[in-house]
Protein backbone atom coordinates (compact mmCIF):
# COMPACT_ATOMS: atom_id res chain seq x y z
CA UNK A 1 0.00 0.00 0.00
CA UNK A 2 1.38 3.42 -0.95
CA UNK A 3 0.77 6.67 0.86
CA UNK A 4 -0.06 10.01 -0.76
CA UNK A 5 3.60 10.58 -1.62
CA UNK A 6 4.33 7.11 -3.06
CA UNK A 7 5.99 5.94 0.12
CA UNK A 8 5.06 2.60 1.52
CA UNK A 9 2.87 2.67 4.66
CA UNK A 10 1.71 -0.09 6.97
CA UNK A 11 -2.10 -0.44 7.06
CA UNK A 12 -3.67 0.45 10.42
CA UNK A 13 -5.11 -3.06 10.84
CA UNK A 14 -1.88 -4.83 9.94
CA UNK A 15 -1.13 -7.97 11.92
CA UNK A 16 2.53 -8.97 11.72
CA UNK A 17 3.19 -12.59 10.81
CA UNK A 18 3.27 -14.96 13.78
CA UNK A 19 5.66 -17.88 14.16
CA UNK A 20 4.57 -21.05 12.39
CA UNK A 21 7.01 -23.44 14.07
CA UNK A 22 5.04 -23.56 17.34
CA UNK A 23 2.00 -25.28 18.77
CA UNK A 24 -1.03 -23.65 20.38
CA UNK A 25 -2.15 -23.65 23.98
CA UNK A 26 -4.66 -26.53 24.35
CA UNK A 27 -8.25 -25.27 23.88
CA UNK A 28 -6.95 -21.71 23.66
CA UNK A 29 -10.22 -20.50 22.18
CA UNK A 30 -12.63 -22.72 24.17
CA UNK A 31 -13.74 -24.25 20.86
CA UNK A 32 -14.46 -27.56 22.58
CA UNK A 33 -17.43 -25.86 24.26
CA UNK A 34 -16.07 -26.60 27.73
CA UNK A 35 -12.96 -26.16 29.89
CA UNK A 36 -10.99 -29.05 28.36
CA UNK A 37 -7.29 -28.26 28.85
CA UNK A 38 -8.02 -25.83 31.70
CA UNK A 39 -8.17 -26.55 35.45
CA UNK A 40 -10.45 -24.93 38.01
CA UNK A 41 -7.94 -24.22 40.80
CA UNK A 42 -10.46 -22.81 43.26
CA UNK A 43 -13.91 -21.31 43.65
CA UNK A 44 -17.21 -21.66 41.83
CA UNK A 45 -17.16 -18.87 39.28
CA UNK A 46 -15.59 -20.91 36.44
CA UNK A 47 -17.10 -24.07 35.01
CA UNK A 48 -18.13 -25.64 31.72
CA UNK A 49 -21.36 -23.59 31.80
CA UNK A 50 -19.29 -20.40 31.44
CA UNK A 51 -18.16 -21.41 27.97
CA UNK A 52 -20.73 -19.96 25.61
CA UNK A 53 -21.36 -18.94 22.02
CA UNK A 54 -23.62 -16.06 23.01
CA UNK A 55 -22.85 -13.01 20.94
CA UNK A 56 -24.40 -10.56 23.41
CA UNK A 57 -24.91 -10.38 27.14
CA UNK A 58 -28.59 -9.53 26.94
CA UNK A 59 -28.72 -5.97 28.22
CA UNK A 60 -26.59 -3.83 26.01
CA UNK A 61 -24.67 -5.15 23.06
CA UNK A 62 -22.22 -7.60 21.49
CA UNK A 63 -19.18 -9.27 23.07
CA UNK A 64 -17.22 -9.21 19.80
CA UNK A 65 -15.60 -12.55 20.65
CA UNK A 66 -13.26 -14.29 18.23
CA UNK A 67 -14.83 -16.22 15.38
CA UNK A 68 -12.16 -18.12 13.48
CA UNK A 69 -11.96 -20.86 10.90
CA UNK A 70 -11.19 -23.27 13.75
CA UNK A 71 -14.11 -21.98 15.85
CA UNK A 72 -16.76 -20.40 13.61
CA UNK A 73 -19.29 -20.60 16.47
CA UNK A 74 -17.27 -18.14 18.55
CA UNK A 75 -16.94 -19.96 21.87
CA UNK A 76 -15.60 -17.81 24.71
CA UNK A 77 -15.37 -17.81 28.51
CA UNK A 78 -17.98 -15.51 30.06
CA UNK A 79 -17.09 -15.10 33.73
CA UNK A 80 -20.64 -14.17 34.70
CA UNK A 81 -22.87 -17.17 35.46
CA UNK A 82 -26.14 -16.35 37.24
CA UNK A 83 -26.55 -20.03 38.19
CA UNK A 84 -23.16 -20.08 39.95
CA UNK A 85 -23.36 -16.90 42.02
CA UNK A 86 -23.14 -14.25 39.29
CA UNK A 87 -20.81 -11.36 40.14
CA UNK A 88 -20.43 -12.56 43.74
CA UNK A 89 -18.80 -15.87 42.77
CA UNK A 90 -15.00 -16.04 42.83
CA UNK A 91 -12.39 -18.45 41.59
CA UNK A 92 -9.20 -19.18 39.70
CA UNK A 93 -8.86 -20.96 36.35
CA UNK A 94 -5.53 -22.18 34.95
CA UNK A 95 -4.42 -23.34 31.51
CA UNK A 96 -2.09 -26.22 30.83
CA UNK A 97 1.58 -25.56 31.62
CA UNK A 98 3.62 -25.14 28.45
CA UNK A 99 7.07 -23.96 27.36
CA UNK A 100 6.95 -20.49 25.81
CA UNK A 101 8.35 -20.56 22.29
CA UNK A 102 8.29 -18.71 18.99
CA UNK A 103 8.56 -14.94 19.37
CA UNK A 104 7.35 -15.01 22.99
CA UNK A 105 4.38 -12.76 22.23
CA UNK A 106 1.16 -13.76 24.02
CA UNK A 107 -2.13 -12.15 23.08
CA UNK A 108 -5.71 -12.65 24.21
CA UNK A 109 -9.12 -11.05 24.33
CA UNK A 110 -10.27 -9.77 27.73
CA UNK A 111 -13.33 -7.93 29.05
CA UNK A 112 -15.44 -7.62 32.17
CA UNK A 113 -14.79 -5.76 35.41
CA UNK A 114 -11.94 -3.31 35.91
CA UNK A 115 -9.85 -4.34 38.93
CA UNK A 116 -6.23 -5.24 38.19
CA UNK A 117 -5.63 -6.47 41.75
CA UNK A 118 -8.61 -8.84 42.04
CA UNK A 119 -9.85 -9.48 38.49
CA UNK A 120 -7.37 -10.33 35.74
CA UNK A 121 -5.89 -12.68 33.18
CA UNK A 122 -2.17 -13.30 33.72
CA UNK A 123 0.78 -15.15 32.27
CA UNK A 124 2.60 -16.86 35.15
CA UNK A 125 6.02 -18.50 35.27
CA UNK A 126 5.33 -22.06 36.45
CA UNK A 127 8.61 -22.65 38.27
CA UNK A 128 8.16 -19.88 40.85
CA UNK A 129 4.60 -18.56 40.41
CA UNK A 130 5.81 -15.11 39.33
CA UNK A 131 3.23 -13.11 37.34
CA UNK A 132 5.02 -12.03 34.16
CA UNK A 133 2.14 -9.94 32.76
CA UNK A 134 -1.52 -9.35 33.56
CA UNK A 135 -4.51 -7.34 32.40
CA UNK A 136 -8.05 -6.67 33.57
CA UNK A 137 -11.28 -5.70 31.83
CA UNK A 138 -12.36 -2.10 31.46
CA UNK A 139 -15.84 -2.24 32.93
CA UNK A 140 -17.32 -3.38 29.61
CA UNK A 141 -18.40 -6.73 28.17
CA UNK A 142 -16.91 -6.00 24.74
CA UNK A 143 -13.61 -7.78 24.27
CA UNK A 144 -10.40 -5.96 23.52
CA UNK A 145 -7.12 -7.56 22.49
CA UNK A 146 -4.15 -7.27 24.84
CA UNK A 147 -0.59 -8.20 23.87
CA UNK A 148 2.27 -9.19 26.17
CA UNK A 149 5.82 -9.25 24.78
CA UNK A 150 7.40 -11.99 26.87
CA UNK A 151 10.31 -12.63 24.50
CA UNK A 152 12.78 -12.50 27.41
CA UNK A 153 11.02 -15.57 28.84
CA UNK A 154 11.24 -17.85 25.77
CA UNK A 155 12.09 -21.37 26.91
CA UNK A 156 10.45 -20.95 30.33
CA UNK A 157 7.49 -23.00 31.55
CA UNK A 158 4.39 -20.78 31.82
CA UNK A 159 0.63 -20.98 32.20
CA UNK A 160 -2.26 -18.56 31.82
CA UNK A 161 -4.33 -17.89 34.90
CA UNK A 162 -7.74 -16.22 35.02
CA UNK A 163 -8.39 -14.77 38.47
CA UNK A 164 -11.70 -13.54 39.90
CA UNK A 165 -11.44 -12.40 43.51
CA UNK A 166 -13.94 -9.55 43.05
CA UNK A 167 -17.57 -9.48 44.18
CA UNK A 168 -20.46 -7.10 43.53
CA UNK A 169 -21.12 -5.18 40.33
CA UNK A 170 -18.68 -6.02 37.54
CA UNK A 171 -17.20 -8.81 39.68
CA UNK A 172 -16.40 -11.01 36.69
CA UNK A 173 -13.84 -11.37 33.90
CA UNK A 174 -14.18 -12.78 30.38
CA UNK A 175 -11.45 -14.22 28.14
CA UNK A 176 -11.16 -15.64 24.65
CA UNK A 177 -8.63 -16.48 21.93
CA UNK A 178 -5.64 -16.94 24.24
CA UNK A 179 -2.71 -17.19 21.82
CA UNK A 180 0.50 -18.56 23.32
CA UNK A 181 3.35 -19.71 21.06
CA UNK A 182 4.09 -23.11 22.56
CA UNK A 183 7.53 -24.58 21.98
CA UNK A 184 7.37 -27.95 20.26
CA UNK A 185 8.89 -30.89 22.10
Amino acid sequence: MNGAYDTSVVPAAYDPPRPTNVDALPNHDFATGDLTGWTVVSGTTFGDANVTTRTDWGWGGPFYQAETADDPDGHHLWGYNPNAGGDDATGVLRSATVVLGGDGVVDLLVSGGNDLDRLYAAVVRADDGKVLAKETGRGAEQYRRVVFDLSEHIGERIYVEVVDKATGGWGHINVDDVNVPVQRS
